[in-house]
């Protein structure tokens, strides 16, 4: 996925992979995740879909809040992540009511 963007996106990227992992992460379903016989690959089908999502409302909150912002400093701000992190769940939230109907 880095090699297709480039510029501030890119840095994104690279800068914030560990938000997009947490991200990602919190849309799985784990709640077998102890199961040892749990069959894995279903799950695992989603983490293309949603590390694109993901990624792309990342950008776009950051671009909403923080365009001025160092990446660099901005993923070391615990703060300013939590914000995001708020932001991009709302947004998906916000997302699949219209995609729902409810």
């Amino acid at each position: 996925m880095k090699t297709q963007l480039d510029g501030r996106p890119r840095s994104i990227c690279l800068q914030g992979n560990r938000l997009v992992l947490h991200l990602v992460f919190r849309e799985l379903d784990l709640q077998r995740i102890e199961d040892p016989e749990y069959d894995w690959s279903s799950e695992l089908k989603h983490v293309p879909g949603l590390t694109e999502q993901s990624l792309t409302s990342l950008t776009r909150s950051i671009n909403d809040s923080y365009s001025t912002n160092y990446l660099t400093s901005l993923f070391k701000n615990i703060t300013k992540c939590r914000d995001l992190v708020q932001k991009v769940r709302s947004g998906n939230e916000e997302s699949n009511k219209g995609v729902d109907g409810q």
